[in-house]
């Protein structure tokens, strides 16, 4: 992999990891017209970028967690448990999914209608719902079923707490909480791997780099979107790229 397809890679991770558009989708096929290999080990990596980006921008809200809401780690802890297991049972399952374009295709179209309803679900500030053991749960199954590339991590989480009925910075503060639990434990899961493997660093580093910046400016860019109607604009996009995949097959 050349630093040029590497900085490409990490801009792409940066902008689809928050905006749920499925950054697993977009690196698995850009990983598939650059031709690199070990393809989940230059994605964890990538991975990291983002985890960096939101220990720095979720800083406030992880120092809140820490010192006044501890009750909010076993949200989080719950919310982790379903991916968790999926992520550690079917590992072998989940590398083959990225050379599986029309699952890809499909994922799109599906994380596309998630979104769209979205906007149906009218919310008042003074009524909206708090995040439950209950509610926890059902957003990790949610984020377990993004292990699938296509499915956006953030765009399902996200929309399941729209519509569960939690107000929606709030719904994306607590996805982004999460991913860093999942980027953090996928990066552990992967470690031994990308040590083993026959990467060359140099290039994974810059895509890393860029991968943390661009993730730092998509966090506090979607955080400003997500409470209006356009969220569910997102759809679009989503719509347009699952059928250019399906309808290529690349």
């Amino acid at each position: 992999m050349s630093v040029f397809h590497s900085i490409v890679l990490g801009i792409v991770q940066g902008i689809t990891e928050f905006f749920p558009i499925s950054s697993s989708a977009h690196l698995a096929l850009l990983e598939r017209i650059f031709g690199v290999e070990s393809k989940l080990q230059v994605t964890t990596v990538l991975h990291f970028g983002s985890l960096l980006a939101l220990l720095v921008t979720m800083r406030s809200e992880i120092k809140e967690i820490i010192t006044k809401k501890l009750r909010f780690v076993w949200l989080l802890i719950i919310a982790t448990i379903p991916a968790g297991i999926v992520g550690i049972t079917l590992k072998s399952k989940i590398e083959l999914s990225f050379e599986n374009p029309t699952l890809i295709g499909v994922s799109l179209v599906l994380t596309g209608m998630i979104l769209w309803f979205t906007r149906n679900r009218k919310q008042d500030v003074n009524q909206t719902k708090q995040i439950t053991l209950f509610y926890a749960l059902l957003i990790g199954i949610a984020q377990a079923m993004a292990i699938i590339p296509g499915i956006s991590r953030s765009g399902i989480t996200i929309a399941v707490a729209i519509y569960l009925g939690i107000n929606r910075l709030e719904a994306a503060k607590f996805s982004f909480l999460l991913a860093i639990i999942a980027i953090l434990g996928a990066n552990i899961l992967e470690i031994k791997t990308i040590q083993e493997s026959s990467l060359n660093y140099f290039p994974l580093l810059v895509g890393l780099l860029f991968s943390f910046i661009t993730s730092y400016f998509a966090i506090r860019t979607l955080l400003k979107i997500v409470s209006t109607k356009k969220f569910s604009l997102f759809a679009l996009y989503c719509w347009l790229l699952g059928f250019i995949v399906l309808f290529l097959n690349f």
